[in-house]
């Protein structure tokens, strides 16, 4: 069975509180950095984040042809920090990436956890025996690219999922 679930309010949210917190209140996960990150690379981290948020969250609001402009922004920030911080962009680039990481992992979890163990057929119970996401999402090396596949998702508001339920008779497949 082919479903479509949707991002509300509350799995947007809580998605770009995971990425927020990533690299944070979250630890980056290990050899994403070979040191910690100084007060310079810090800084372009949070900045590049504020403007990849503001852009997913213009593409939530508004779509994705909304959130182009802030995209393009975007590309011209990593630019500058490229040249500002020459030196550590290659650890910078990798926290963004992780941050859009989160994001998409805790979107796709929190549209899942709402797909319903169990469903009533014909008065019959069944219960839920696979999930497969239907939607290809991917993320490249270029941030710009990952940034605007992630707006696409995000605008889509909703992405597809396979699900097969059996009885508890017929168990596992």
């Amino acid at each position: 069975m082919t479903n479509l679930l949707v991002l509300d309010d509350t799995i947007f949210q809580n998605a770009l509180r995971a990425a927020r917190a990533m690299g944070n209140d979250t630890p980056l996960p290990v050899g994403v950095l070979n040191s910690p990150l100084g007060d310079d690379a810090s800084y372009w981290v949070n900045r590049l984040w504020d403007a990849a948020e503001t852009a997913l969250t213009r593409a939530y609001r508004d779509g994705r042809a909304a959130a182009q402009p802030l995209i393009d922004k975007l590309a011209v920030q990593l630019q500058e920090a490229g040249t500002a911080v020459a030196g550590r962009f290659a650890d910078i680039s990798a926290s963004l990436t992780e941050k859009l990481n989160a994001y998409l992992q805790a979107a796709i979890d929190g549209a899942l956890a709402r797909v319903r163990p169990f469903i009533t057929i014909g008065g019959e119970r069944l219960a839920l025996q696979k999930v497969g996401v239907e939607q290809k999402i991917s993320l490249s090396g270029s941030l710009k690219a990952s940034l605007e596949s992630l707006c696409e998702f995000v605008a889509d508001g909703e992405f597809a999922i396979s699900t097969e339920y059996a009885s508890h008779a017929a168990g596992p497949r």
